[in-house]
């Protein structure tokens, strides 16, 4: 399983204590997967010098550059996110839901169009991130299942061209699609 985020930089804020309770909760969640799950966990804080200075047990020995990161995630099949500065959703669900991955996620706060029921695992404290991520590990089907609920939701609603055609018809009420699009509404939007 995998969870590498990056530690924010207090000091590049206008709200500070946000981000040391961002960086805070982070570094709560990699000790707690790190005692729990040793070697089967991968990840950590993404290695910069705040990192280095302010959480050097966490730092990350895992990828960082972008085609071995996108590499490690192909090779896990459970991935964890949390919540991004000021509640945003990380751009990485994204790419977990685009790469057939079981996710465990933080409760997403924004309002989204389509329904992640069935997909995402979601969790609010470190010890029950654990006892979902246990479940995935522990029952091959519904690992399974997750990854296929993702890849499933990636290509019906959150691939770019889903979300920009969604948004159009969203707009303008109907949209014509023009015959033998390769992009094309469900009926009923």
């Amino acid at each position: 399983m995998v969870f590498q985020v990056r530690a924010w930089e207090p000091h590049d804020a206008a709200d500070p204590n946000h981000r040391r309770r961002v960086n805070d909760h982070r570094a709560e969640l990699i000790r707690r997967l790190r005692q729990e799950f040793g070697d089967r966990f991968l990840g950590g804080f993404q290695s910069s010098p705040f990192a280095a200075s302010t959480y050097p047990d966490l730092v990350t020995t895992s990828a960082v550059d972008q085609v071995d990161y996108l590499r490690m995630i192909q090779r896990n099949a459970i991935v964890i996110s949390s919540t991004g500065l000021h509640g945003s959703i990380p751009w990485k669900v994204a790419e977990y839901l685009a790469a057939a991955r079981a996710i465990v996620s933080e409760p997403i706060l924004n309002r989204l169009p389509f329904s992640i029921d069935g997909t995402v695992d979601l969790f609010s404290t470190p010890d029950d991130c654990i006892t979902k991520c246990d479940a995935l590990l522990a029952d091959p089907v519904l690992r399974a299942t997750r990854q296929q609920a993702a890849r499933d939701l990636w290509l019906s609603d959150v691939r770019p061209d889903r979300l920009v055609l969604r948004r159009l018809h969203d707009e303008f009420d109907e949209l014509p699609v023009p015959a033998g699009s390769p992009i094309s509404l469900p009926a009923g939007g």
